[in-house]
């Protein structure tokens, strides 16, 4: 697979580094990558079509959050990460709908895990779940399954021309429709609701926080199985 990866800082010295252990992690999965660097970005950027960009956030001439604003404008698919020293800026990342935030101070590791995770997650979205009427949707796009007696309903992170959710509803057990997917993508907390965990944002004793700002309460009883899950998910 081959993918084009952008990354804009406004240090020389932090962008070489940067490219550098990006390109190297990559060097050890099936991805090629083809990356453009930065210091200063033009209008021209903008035009082009990216697979993932890497942003400094605190830049002296135009924010990387104003930058991700930009480009994910263009381009939804786009995977976003912030590569920067300020952790103080890790709250309002997820308001861009940030895929990971790397810290420069730890930049090895926390490259290796955003990269690993980036793998995984292109990996995951070549996977579908099958609809009734014979269509598919792609696992990356399933925010939760919502059951409600016989019928389930599908939300997805995608919307339509007036802005509403897109959403799916199928009549089918929910033994069924569990065969389709990955147990470590997605589980079920509550006996109505099953999330799919790239989708949340924070969590917090039982109380879960999805990236699209919905909250969910998990159930007592699947608390402990979902935060070993939720745990095992995140470190992926």
């Amino acid at each position: 697979m081959n993918i084009k990866a952008l990354i804009i800082d406004d240090s020389l010295t932090d962008l070489q580094e940067i490219d550098a252990e990006m390109k190297k992690i990559f060097s050890h999965s099936d991805i090629n990558v083809e990356s453009v660097t930065e210091t200063v970005p033009d209008d021209e950027l903008f035009k082009v079509k990216y697979d993932l960009v890497i942003l400094d956030i605190d830049m002296p001439e135009i924010s990387g959050f104003d930058i991700a604003e930009n480009l994910t404008g263009n381009n939804p698919e786009l995977t976003i990460m912030f590569c920067t020293a300020h952790d103080e800026f890790v709250y309002e990342a997820f308001d861009y709908n940030v895929f990971f935030f790397i810290r420069k101070q730890h930049l090895h590791d926390d490259m290796n895990r955003a990269i690993q995770k980036y793998v995984q997650y292109l990996s995951q979205k070549q996977k579908k779940y099958l609809l009734q009427n014979n269509s598919a949707v792609e696992y990356n796009h399933i925010m939760y399954f919502e059951i409600s007696g016989n019928d389930v309903y599908i939300y997805t992170d995608m919307t339509d021309r007036s802005g509403d959710t897109i959403y799916f509803k199928e009549r089918i057990s929910l033994k069924k429709m569990t065969e389709q997917f990955s147990d470590e993508m997605f589980f079920q907390i509550t006996q109505t609701h099953i999330i799919n965990m790239q989708f949340i944002a924070a969590y917090s004793r039982g109380e879960i926080l999805l990236k699209n700002t919905q909250k969910f309460t998990v159930s007592r009883r699947r608390l402990t199985d979902f935060e070993k899950a939720f745990t095992k998910w995140s470190l992926r």
